[in-house]
């Protein structure tokens, strides 16, 4: 009961847009239903990292805000996200579905901040030993909403996962068209804009080393996090 009651409350947070339960239909024109502004992340590490956001400013399609409203269309606009015009049934406790950040990044740093061996010194990027697993429905999106994913891409994305484009390659090779309308789709803490696997599991050398993991943004200051590359969330 108790966490049936959390997941309501998380919903209700969803102060301006219309909430729905599971089985309702509503109707959309376009495939991302929300958009959120993040200004911190978390980071988690288990046997590889998870990058999750705090969201805070939420921009809905059926959002009952004008300003918030406008925000949204103009972001549907800019990606050109404006011909879905379909019906689609919410999950349980889904106000929304497809909930994608607002804000896309520009690039992604990882260095460690202190030494690992000769070729990892203090200060050097060690994005080379780690592999960039990310979610993106923007391939969708420009095909006229007629791509469907493969076996391969079913990667962490719950809502409508047939429309989302697995994105895969070393960190240090990502650049910014990867990282375009990047996340799973999911509200909440469900929310995961992309994880980060060492491509050597049993011998990677950055383990237990203290790293800094930097977001940049055309648009907004870049997000910093330290963390140690052990098991914990920072």
């Amino acid at each position: 009961m108790k966490k049936v009651l959390v997941v309501i409350l998380g919903a209700l947070n969803l102060i301006s847009c219309t909430f729905a339960l599971e089985g309702t239909e509503v109707y959309t024109e376009s495939f991302v239903m929300a958009y959120f502004d993040y200004t911190n992340v978390e980071v988690s590490v288990g046997d590889f990292i998870v990058v999750k956001p705090h969201r805070s400013e939420l921009y809905c399609y059926n959002d009952e805000n004008s300003q918030q409203k406008e925000r949204y269309d103009q972001l549907a606009a800019y990606y050109g996200d404006v011909n879905f015009n379909r019906t689609v049934t919410l999950a349980i406790f889904h106000a929304l579905g497809n909930i994608m950040p607002a804000e896309d990044m520009s690039g992604i740093e990882l260095v460690c901040l202190e030494d690992i061996n000769e070729q990892y010194t203090k200060g050097s990027s060690v994005a080379d030993l780690f592999t960039f697993i990310g979610l993106s429905p923007m391939k969708y999106i420009e095909s006229g909403y007629t791509y469907e994913a493969t076996s391969r891409d079913l990667y962490r994305s719950g809502y409508f996962p047939n429309c989302y484009e697995l994105i895969m390659k070393s960190l240090d090779e990502v650049e910014p068209k990867d990282l375009i309308l990047l996340g799973n789709g999911e509200g909440g803490d469900s929310h995961i804009l992309f994880d980060l696997r060492p491509k050597d599991k049993d011998n990677c050398p950055a383990w237990g080393k203290k790293l800094r993991l930097t977001l940049n943004y055309e648009n907004q200051y870049p997000i910093s996090k330290d963390f140690v590359f052990e098991r914990g969330t920072y």
